[in-house]
């Protein structure tokens, strides 16, 4: 005797745009027993120029490796608390934090997203390492015949428009990148207009519901700006 799946039918996607021009998007996925959220901020390799290139990737690893309030450590005991990961990524348009946890954690895991995303310590010390192992990446593309090919087309393609800059940023460029470079970039570009939110919550949770979420996402990031710190 078999039994008949139940089809998962995802609820609609609720939307809003926050007084401070960013844009949160949310939806219940009924598959899914946890919780995943995504602040885009719309900036990458694009962005930058043949002396700066590589400076968003570096932001990326820097922005999780400490806040005002929380060392790297502390960080990533909290996401592990929450059943979960705090992740960064980087393209051509476009960068991500990223974290996912137990759906319950979803508080817990909206406060940590916010204060990765605007308040970053960005200490020399982390930035320092968070470079060498961002050069150390950039080396090891060198021996992955895709990885070059794809850098040489894309030079071939797109010439001196930064379309043509990898995301890793070179050897050259990423060597010379400073916490104050970082805090410049960040100031120039986490800023909330260019900025969207998506959640992910499950079924059932608490009782949440795609209001609570909007409500909380207003909370964390709704303020006229976005807090921009730099380096002590």
């Amino acid at each position: 005797m078999s039994v008949a799946a139940t089809p998962c039918v995802a609820s609609a996607i609720a939307r809003r745009a926050l007084p401070n021009g960013l844009r949160v998007v949310v939806r219940e996925n009924p598959a899914a027993a946890v919780v995943a959220m995504t602040l885009c901020v719309g900036v990458g390799a694009g962005h930058e120029t043949a002396a700066t290139n590589g400076v968003t990737a570096l932001l990326g690893r820097a922005l999780l490796k400490g806040t005002r309030t929380r060392s790297a450590a502390e960080l990533a005991r909290a996401a592990e608390d929450a059943g979960g990961g705090l992740e960064a990524a980087t393209d051509q348009e476009y960068s991500e934090v990223r974290a996912c946890g137990l759906g319950r954690s979803w508080r817990d895991l909206l406060g940590l997203l916010h204060e990765v995303a605007t308040w970053p310590s960005l200490a020399p010390g982390e930035v320092e390492r968070e470079r060498e192992a961002l050069a150390a990446q950039v080396r090891g593309l060198e021996d992955q015949p895709f990885a070059v090919a794809s850098r040489v087309l894309a030079r071939a393609l797109y010439g001196s428009h930064p379309y043509a800059f990898p995301t890793t940023g070179e050897l050259d460029t990423v060597s010379r990148l400073t916490p104050d470079a970082l805090a410049r970039h960040h100031a120039a570009f986490y800023t909330p207009e260019r900025m969207v939110l998506a959640v992910s919550y499950p079924a059932a949770i608490e009782a949440v519901t795609a209001e609570d979420l909007l409500r909380a996402a207003e909370r964390h990031l709704g303020e006229p700006a976005v807090v921009i710190v730099g380096p002590e």
